[in-house]
């Protein structure tokens, strides 16, 4: 029989994002566009799927 401790929630935090890099600016602004440009029913398991998709693909074509 396994023992299970009900133990409180952990409370979400936000991580600090540090951009430091020669083109940090230029990656923000590129960021924020592409945000504003991207359709609103596109959500991260769609772009974890094109990301799959294109691994595969490269591999492939490797």
């Amino acid at each position: 029989m396994l023992a299970t401790s009900a133990q409180p929630p952990k409370q979400f935090k936000d991580a600090q994002r540090a951009q430091v890099s020669m083109l940090s600016s230029l990656e923000k602004r590129t960021l924020i566009w592409l945000a504003h440009c991207m359709p609103a029913w596109v959500n991260s398991d769609h772009l974890t799927a094109l990301g799959l998709l294109s691994l595969i693909a490269a591999g492939i074509c490797y």
